[in-house]
């Protein structure tokens, strides 16, 4: 109360100028000037409206720079790391007849969401494809052996040499005359043995020797599914595979052919010699000039020989696929069964997308806080409910495209055993038809797109047709490798990462020549979008400042 008394009875306080004073302020003239300089708003205008808008041209290239449709990062480093995991799993054998890869789990997993519509189009890749088809055959071959002349399959054995052919050609060759050259050179052949004795050139007497062997061709066809017993005989004794040679040339005990290979005839050439046995130590034996020549007439008629046989083998193959119904139900359920497996991992892939999504979601944003939940129970409740939903809700949609992607991967394995069976060049033209089938079956959903641009579906198609003859360099790449006597599954497992290298490298040479404008337009787009968003913020920036001035 005191200090509210005395408040009160506190003086007033004094106007700083005078009544006088301040009427001859009022009166007086306006300091325009004055007024002008606290005008903020007119001041501000003038400094938007005198800013300097152009924009050089090295801007506008480091904007275009660092806008693009993807990183150095994201085209390669990334798809070969990846390649490295997915390569390391075929090698192991593991997932890849599910076509469950790890990069198949990255892509797919990153891009689920429970608004996005599930849709399942993928295709396994066509190295993936002929691995799996890799293991059928070797299945089928172990049903198979070949020893002393005799093949055996299934408990039916049969005799490949065929005597009679054999002896009608050695007649030919003599004519009935009882000395004939020898077709691998190095001298004259003796029709009989007695004869070559009685002329002192026992080594001499004629035999009928298949110019590629028995056990080489046996051995590599045992494992065609198109071909039975029958038919591989009938291929090994074509005559472009018989030569009536001498024994010396035949089964001699230093240079004898026996059941040689190409490649190992063509190593005794460049290299001179032939490596014998001379008790337990190998010994080089030196060529003379005359048996390295016969033995370039032996490589020769080889390359001739085989040719031969492959045509005749393609040409029983393309009959017995059509007319066989053996054959036919063994590629059919070694394909089912392939398929089979890859609509498994289709499956299991169904499920972890939704399970990934939500082990992810509470690792970014806490269990609980992720769904707004106010305890444990509550968030795993929601957590499990809407997977349970989105599986509900998708059960149809998934049978459909699991019954839709049977019938492609049925398809594609199919072509897959079929290819296999064929061999030489041809095989290779056959494979670039299957490729060129599959490449067709995986435009379709590209080219049903109704949001993309033609543009964009021709930019996507040309990556997938670059992308399917990835298969010719990976198998090209195995096959070198495995020459190179790399052991175990380090052939499969470098192929894997050099192709997914040369694909990414080739895929980002696609995106910078931008053949059809795709890349462009999406950086035009995309500049747009930063320049709307930079107005919209500069806009909202000043309409704060100037009620900041007011």
């Amino acid at each position: 109360m005191k200090k509210l008394q005395q408040v009160r009875n506190a003086p007033a306080l004094k106007s700083v100028a005078t009544a006088s004073a301040i009427e001859a302020h009022l009166t007086g003239e306006v300091d325009a000037a004055f007024i002008k300089g606290c005008d903020t708003g007119s001041i501000y205008r003038e400094a938007i409206m005198g800013a300097n808008l152009t924009v050089s041209n090295d801007d506008v290239m480091a904007r275009l720079d660092v806008i693009s449709t993807g990183s150095a990062i994201d085209n390669i480093l990334e798809p070969v790391f990846l390649s490295l995991l997915d390569g390391t799993m075929r090698a192991c054998n593991i997932g890849t007849r599910q076509g469950v890869t790890p990069s198949r789990l990255y892509q797919e997993c990153r891009a689920f969401s429970y608004e996005a519509p599930e849709r399942n189009a993928f295709m396994l890749d066509s190295y993936s494809e002929h691995l799996n088809e890799r293991q059928n055959i070797d299945r089928f071959s172990e049903q198979s052996s070949f020893n002393g002349g005799e093949m055996t399959r299934n408990n039916d054995s049969l005799n490949m040499r065929d005597g009679a052919k054999m002896k009608a050609r050695k007649e030919n060759h003599f004519s009935g005359n009882l000395r004939a050259e020898d077709e691998y050179g190095n001298g004259t052949i003796y029709q009989y043995k007695k004869h070559a004795k009685s002329e002192g050139e026992q080594k001499q007497a004629a035999e009928v020797d298949h110019v590629v062997s028995c056990a080489e061709v046996c051995n590599n066809l045992k494992s065609n599914k198109a071909l039975k017993l029958d038919d591989i005989k009938n291929i090994l004794n074509i005559d472009e595979n018989y030569a009536v040679t001498s024994m010396q040339n035949n089964r001699g005990e230093k240079t004898g052919k026996f059941a040689k290979t190409r490649e190992e005839l063509q190593q005794e050439i460049d290299q001179g010699f032939v490596v014998v046995k001379k008790g337990k130590k190998d010994v080089a034996h030196p060529l003379t000039e005359e048996e390295i020549k016969t033995r370039q007439v032996m490589v020769e008629k080889m390359d001739i020989a085989q040719q031969t046989m492959d045509t005749k083998t393609n040409e029983t193959v393309f009959d017995n696929i059509r007319k066989d119904r053996d054959v036919q139900k063994v590629l059919a359920k070694d394909a089912a069964q392939a398929s089979g497996h890859q609509s498994l991992g289709d499956l299991i892939l169904f499920i972890i997308k939704p399970l990934y999504y939500e082990l992810r979601s509470c690792l970014t944003h806490g269990i609980e806080a992720g769904v707004g939940a106010s305890d444990f129970s509550q968030a795993l409740s929601i957590r499990l409910g809407r997977m349970k939903d989105h599986i509900l809700k998708n059960a149809v949609v998934l049978l459909k495209d699991v019954a839709v992607g049977f019938i492609k991967n049925f398809v594609s394995m199919l072509l897959e055993g079929i290819v296999n069976c064929f061999v030489g060049v041809f095989k290779n033209i056959m494979r670039m038809v299957k490729e060129g089938f599959k490449v067709l079956m995986q435009t379709v959903p590209i080219l049903r797109d109704k949001h993309s641009s033609m543009a964009q579906k021709g930019d996507a198609i040309l990556k997938l047709v670059a992308g399917s003859l990835s298969v010719f360099a990976a198998i090209g790449l195995e096959s070198w490798l495995s020459g190179l006597g790399l052991p175990g599954p380090l052939p499969i497992l470098l192929s894997s990462v050099l192709t997914a290298v040369i694909t990414a490298l080739v895929m980002f040479l696609l995106d910078k020549l931008d053949l059809f404008g795709v890349n462009q337009a999406i950086k035009k787009q995309r500049i747009d979008e930063l320049l709307e968003q930079e107005i919209a913020t500069t806009e909202s920036e000043m309409l704060a400042s100037i009620a900041l001035l007011r």
